[in-house]
């Protein structure tokens, strides 16, 4: 049974002037027509497509990402399943990213996965469908969000490390730092979220030198901007530094396979690092399609945009990192790994 949606040219028109979701509907052939109702929102309608894209590449942060999961990559085939792995997750991830676009244009609902099941599964299967994929978005969630706060936790222990030579990491030292990292998290997300305006309001009136840095910050792409700074100073950093680089044919013709299983099975188990770095979030701009001016559009472009960054910014920082390591022993066997 096709089920199409429909809506009128007067309604696309209003919700591109005003951003306001009236009704969407679909077809439900001999049984007449079903509509999903989906009542203006009582949120404000302030997030344009550059804060969108900002919000979307700030969950990925796919460069940052990766400098914490790489060696999962590295571990699993050197520096080649790295950068092929970027690479080869690139169209499954960018054809994902097409498909919510389009179905956020057609459904703009926050609910997202779920709605779409509910809409577009067979007669029978609405609930159930809708049911498991909201279940395993919100899992994926969960689990995204204990993997940032270990990983956070993982570079602590990594720093203490560094300068501290004596220093002998336990395991329960970890749990304790990651508890804490998730702590901090929830009481932001409680209490301080929507004190963040605030912040930029005090660094404008403490002094004249903060003008510059708070008008970045407060902007539409200032959080963009701050992450792109950083993907590309350190890597120039690091290829101005560096004493010596690596041979091309080493980092892109060699396959390290110390795993005991075939290069192929290497090679897949590898891309756990670039898949989880790369393409976290990859649904966050839809849950925030009511606040979006002009929904339709902005969130769908807003999920494209920052795929592609993501896998722009990911494959450049990674290439020059790679070709710096002096030692890649020396890497992998580190205290902190």
């Amino acid at each position: 049974m096709d089920k199409k949606p429909t809506y009128s040219p007067e309604e696309d028109m209003l919700d591109r002037a005003t951003g306001d979701v009236i009704e969407l509907g679909v077809s439900s052939g001999d049984k007449g027509y079903a509509t999903v109702t989906l009542p203006e929102s009582d949120l404000k309608r302030d997030m344009s497509f550059l804060t969108m894209m900002g919000f979307g590449f700030t969950i990925s942060s796919s460069w940052a990402g990766l400098s914490l999961s790489s060696i999962v990559a590295i571990t699993q085939g050197g520096t080649a399943t790295l950068l092929y792995g970027i690479l080869a997750i690139a169209l499954p991830y960018f054809c994902t990213a097409l498909t919510l676009a389009e179905l956020i244009s057609v459904y703009p609902t926050a609910g997202g996965q779920y709605h779409f099941s509910s809409i577009l599964a067979p007669e029978g299967w609405g609930r159930l469908l809708a049911y498991l994929s909201g279940f395993l978005s919100n899992f994926a969630w969960i689990s995204s969000s204990a993997g940032t706060c270990m990983m956070a936790a993982n570079m602590t222990v990594a720093l203490v490390v560094q300068f501290d030579s004596g220093y002998v990491s336990q395991a329960w030292h970890l749990f304790l730092i990651y508890q804490a990292f998730n702590l901090v998290s929830m009481i932001a997300n409680i209490f301080f979220v929507k004190r963040v305006p605030r912040v930029y309001e005090a660094s404008r009136e403490s002094s004249s030198a903060c003008m510059f840095a708070e008008a970045a910050l407060s902007s539409d792409i200032g959080i963009v901007v701050g992450s792109l700074a950083g993907c590309f100073i350190i890597p120039i950093v690091c290829l101005i530094r560096s004493p010596t680089k690596q041979d091309t044919a080493a980092v892109w013709g060699r396959l390290d396979n110390n795993t005991g299983w075939s290069d192929a099975m290497c090679f897949i188990t590898g891309l756990v690092g670039p898949g989880w770095a790369i393409c976290a979030g990859l649904d966050s701009t839809m849950h925030l399609v009511e606040e979006a001016k002009s929904p339709r559009r902005t969130v769908s472009r807003a999920i494209i945009a920052t795929v592609v960054i993501s896998l722009v910014t990911a494959i450049l920082y990674m290439t020059a990192i790679v070709y710096c390591i002096q030692d890649l022993e020396s890497v992998v066997n580190t205290a902190t790994g």
